[in-house]
Formats: C-alpha cells, sequence, structure tokens
C-alpha cells in the first residue's frame, strides 16, 4: 500500500512539474508578442507627414523599450535607471545611440517648442527599434 502511494505521489508531482513548466514557458515570451504587435502598429506610422504623429513615434517606441526591459527583469526606478542598468546588453555604440534617443524623446515630452527635426525623430526612432529588435530575437 505505501508503495501505491509512493507511486501516486510521484506520478502528481511530476504532473505538477510539468503543468508548471509549461505554463512557464507559454507565458515566459507573451511580453514579445505584444512587442511584436506594437512594433507592427508603430511602422504602420513611420511614413507620416504628420509632425504629432511622428513625434509620437520616438515617445511610443520609447515607452516600449522600457516595456521590453523590465519583461527582461532590468531592475530601476525609471526608464533612465533601466536604461543605465542594461548597458552591457549592447554594443557601445548601439547603447550611445539608444541613450541620445531616449534623452531626444524626454525633450519632445517635456520641452515647449523643442527643437528636433522630423529627420532627427526618425533616426532616433529607428535607433530604439534595432534595440527592441535585437532583444525579441534572442
Amino acid at each position: 500500500m505505501d508503495e501505491i502511494l509512493s507511486f501516486v505521489a510521484l506520478i502528481i508531482a511530476i504532473t505538477i512539474i510539468i503543468i508548471a513548466k509549461w505554463k512557464v514557458g507559454s507565458s515566459g515570451n507573451k511580453w514579445k508578442i505584444i512587442v511584436n504587435k506594437n512594433l507592427l502598429e508603430l511602422s504602420k506610422k513611420e511614413n507620416s507627414q504628420n509632425a504629432s504623429e511622428v513625434k509620437s513615434l520616438l515617445i511610443e517606441i520609447d515607452k516600449l523599450l522600457d516595456f521590453v526591459l523590465k519583461s527582461k527583469g532590468i531592475k530601476g526606478e525609471n526608464m533612465g535607471g533601466r536604461l543605465k542598468n542594461a548597458s552591457k546588453l549592447f554594443s557601445k555604440n548601439d547603447y550611445q545611440k539608444i541613450w541620445d534617443a531616449h534623452k531626444a524623446r524626454n525633450v519632445l515630452a517635456h520641452e515647449i517648442n523643442p527643437k528636433i527635426s522630423t529627420s532627427q525623430i526618425l533616426s532616433h526612432y529607428k535607433d530604439i527599434r534595432k534595440g527592441i529588435e535585437k532583444f525579441c530575437s534572442g
């Protein structure tokens, strides 16, 4: 009787482990689905001639990068802190471009009449997008 109980307990334990691993595996990459959906939506606006829409592209892609950093478990009180803690995840050149893009986003979000051209905004947008795509491919 003890052998049967031990066998049943073992089967239950194995079943619980399998279910737990399956749930973690399936939810572990849900953030990538969210990110890819958002990237697709943003890409529809990349050729916009509307200055406000172009400005929102940089702001939205910056928010998406923050979501990615949080999803990857990067710690920090805010986006700037998380970005600093993620510096080793990028090449030095890519990290500097992303940091510059984040600073430009802050200018757009917080200053009245920011002096950033549409081409600069799009360049910064592409730099952040490249960083996000790196995370989603790995």
